[in-house]
């Protein structure tokens, strides 16, 4: 009630107006498969090991992206790299993912690992290295996958050898 201009009480109606808010929606956190840290593998005649380094969207295309320390043999030397997120997740599994306390440990112990020359013999080759950046020990920079075919190869060599001198 209001008072009007002779001192009487009348009724006012009250509009209600529906209250705008223009504020645009938040978009969506894009969805990741992968985290932080994760250790990957891809499929391959050889076994290969990947590490994500942190997950990004390209600012021109807004495609999800991870940053990975790829260890790959053809590249010769572990580097940071790039990739489109759709093209990981299609390709790579989850082999090790890290608990929270571990991984400012493990992104420092990439940055350690970037530029290492790929060489079996000093077990940097692509899994002895990811082992070494999962726990910090150099005990554990050791691939089962290079001892097997090592062992495979002495094997087959073993075979050629004695079945050539019974000819």
């Amino acid at each position: 009630m209001v008072v009007n201009s002779y001192g009487y009480y009348e009724m006012v109606p009250v509009l209600n107006f529906p209250v705008f808010n223009f504020q645009p929606e938040p978009e969506p956190e894009p969805e990741f498969q992968f985290q932080d840290a994760d250790w990957l593998t891809e499929g391959g005649l050889v076994t290969h090991h990947l590490r994500v380094y942190e997950r990004g969207i390209e600012e021109a295309t807004g495609r999800r992206t991870y940053t990975i320390l790829d260890t790959r043999l053809q590249d010769q030397f572990s580097s940071f790299k790039v990739r489109y997120a759709d093209d990981v997740e299609a390709n790579a599994k989850l082999y090790h993912r890290s608990s929270p306390e571990e991984i400012p440990g493990i992104k420092a112990r990439m940055w350690q690992a970037n530029g290492v020359a790929y060489s079996i013999l000093k077990c940097t080759d692509c899994e002895s290295l990811q082992r070494w950046i999962q726990t910090g020990r150099h005990e554990d920079r050791w691939s089962p996958q290079v001892v097997g075919w090592a062992v495979a190869g002495g094997v087959g060599l073993l075979i050629a050898l004695t079945g050539s001198k019974e000819a």
